[in-house]
């Protein structure tokens, strides 16, 4: 084995590299006990400012970009586009993220960010056309375009018909951009689900009310977790869902379903409660 040596710039490099990929604050270096326990690994290291530490993961941003600039022009195959479009809910503004999807020479499928960025109001599809014209001609990918992928707002339609305009007028797109618009599968399966359980709604109302009943305070808490010992269903509980999300949906039912009993002592117990499902439902 050969004789270790520090090296305090490819230190500091993954360094920044750890602050970004986990989301840490840049003046964690600054932290008491952070510097305390790295000094018992090594008391040589030197500890930079939250300054260093931003400006040095802004060159490994710049540093992987230009490496991934080289990859996607390098590439031989197409590139498609996935983009995801939200209001974030305290600001109220609007976001576009733009990932690109690829395959390299040894076809393995790689997807990397390639833009993130505010989408001024109203988020209309010539809006949205523009931001994703930009993106393809800054990461120079607009003439190795094959697909899109979007979801069934309206605003997407218009997008995706003037980015395709904009496409065939370069004469840059396979079989004139008939496989160019890619419906989300996730999306229309979303769509499916939602109408499936339009057809429970009342129900799924009685639970999800249920739910939250038991959840609104500590004595009701109490209570249901009485309901569950006398029901021998003790270490058992509910979810809530986020009704936007037919999934977190599912578990909610599939959570009460294995306490169904429960919730029938609950109404006993609790004389408050009025949202029990039938023994039909």
């Amino acid at each position: 084995m050969g004789t270790w040596k520090f090296d305090a710039a490819k230190s500091r490099i993954t360094f920044a590299k750890m602050v970004a990929f986990h989301d840490y604050p840049f003046n964690m270096a600054e932290h008491c006990y952070f510097q305390e326990y790295v000094k018992t690994i090594d008391p040589r290291i030197k500890f930079y400012s939250r300054n260093t530490i931003r400006a040095d993961v802004k060159k490994v941003y710049d540093a992987m970009r230009v490496q991934l600039q080289v990859t996607l022009e390098r590439n031989t195959s197409r590139v498609s586009l996935t983009t995801d479009l939200w209001t974030a809910e305290h600001q109220n503004l609007g976001y576009c993220c733009v990932t690109c999807h690829f395959l390299d020479d040894d076809w393995v499928l790689h997807k990397k960010i390639i833009a993130f960025g505010m989408i001024p109001s109203p988020h209309t599809g010539i809006i949205l056309s523009e931001f994703i014209k930009s993106t393809t001609l800054a990461w120079n990918i607009d003439s190795k375009l094959f697909a899109v992928a979007v979801d069934n707002a309206s605003s997407n339609d218009v997008m995706i018909r003037n980015l395709k305009e904009w496409m065939n007028d370069k004469g840059v797109l396979l079989l004139n951009g008939d496989m160019f618009h890619m419906r989300c599968s996730a999306h229309v399966l979303n769509l499916i689900v939602q109408d499936s359980l339009k057809v429970v709604g009342s129900l799924v109302g009685k639970i999800r009310e249920s739910v939250t009943f038991i959840k609104s305070s500590q004595g009701r808490k109490q209570k249901f977790e009485s309901a569950l010992v006398q029901t021998k269903l003790t270490g058992k509980g509910v979810s809530s869902d986020v009704p936007t999300r037919w999934n977190s949906t599912f578990h909610m039912l599939e959570s009460a379903i294995e306490v169904k009993s429960a919730f029938f002592r609950l109404a006993e117990l609790h004389s408050e409660y009025k949202t029990l499902p039938s023994k039909e439902e």
